[in-house]
């Protein structure tokens, strides 16, 4: 039988592509994010969710931590030196994230935590090594659902996404087991989850060791460069000196 070879089909052209909206320069935030602000990338969820105790606990009292989606964080710091002398000493950071970059260096917003369910899978099928096939074409997982034997609630699965999708999961997708197909729903919902909700509120103490230690960190970054200058000569010229803020006690 001849088979044809090197044909093409004529499809019907689709809906044509949106006009993108057009940008402007943001120079404010480019500063900031520019002269004392880094970007880095959690090891895993859990050390997400701890991030701000973790680097506390290892000295970190001149950085303040926010969540900019995934597994992303944004650190800013009172002043640029003490931002690149972070950066550059691995050892202060590695153990909970993967790396650290300026905050005007990275795409940010690229990934997202998307938790879903999975709906209609036979229980006899249920473990790891399924709940990766059938999820994996919608994100890597960082939050999987282990210790089946000891829940409760086995109505469905519950996992924990990295995704680059920008609208919600709602999907379904046919999967086969022995000549059998079954028919699953990927379902993604609200979890009542945010990082860093797993430690308490700053104390008082916790807030005096911040203070302190970031006045001793500002002098000992700065005396290198800048010799032992009166205080009134380093508020006078903070901004030059890459200084957001001067906390006095």
């Amino acid at each position: 039988m001849l088979r044809p070879i090197n044909t093409t089909q004529a499809y019907p052209l689709g809906p044509p592509l949106p006009i993108p909206v057009t940008l402007h320069h943001e120079p404010a935030t480019h500063s900031w994010l520019r002269k004392i602000s880094l970007v880095g990338e959690a090891a895993s969820l859990d050390h997400l969710g701890h991030l701000p105790k973790l680097l506390l606990a290892k000295g970190e009292t001149c950085v303040e931590v926010k969540f900019i989606g995934g597994l992303m964080v944004l650190m800013l710091f009172d002043h640029s030196v003490a931002a690149k002398e972070f950066m550059v000493s691995e050892h202060r950071w590695k153990d909970y994230l993967k790396w650290v970059r300026w905050g005007d260096k990275v795409e940010t917003h690229e990934e997202r935590v998307a938790w879903v369910r999975i709906m209609g899978l036979p229980l006899h099928l249920w473990g790891q090594r399924n709940f990766r096939i059938i999820t994996e074409g919608f994100g890597k997982t960082i939050a999987p659902y282990e210790d089946i034997p000891h829940r409760v609630d086995l109505s469905h699965v519950k996992i924990g996404l990295l995704t680059t999708r920008r609208t919600r999961i709602n999907d379904e997708i046919h999967a086969a087991f022995e000549g059998k197909v079954y028919k699953l729903g990927i379902i993604e919902f609200d979890e009542d989850w945010f990082p860093f909700r797993f430690d308490p509120p700053e104390d008082g103490k916790e807030k005096w060791m911040k203070t302190i230690g970031c006045q001793r960190r500002m002098t000992k970054g700065k005396r290198g460069r800048y010799g032992r200058k009166p205080l009134k000569w380093v508020l006078k010229n903070r901004k030059k000196l890459g200084f957001r803020r001067v906390t006095l006690t």
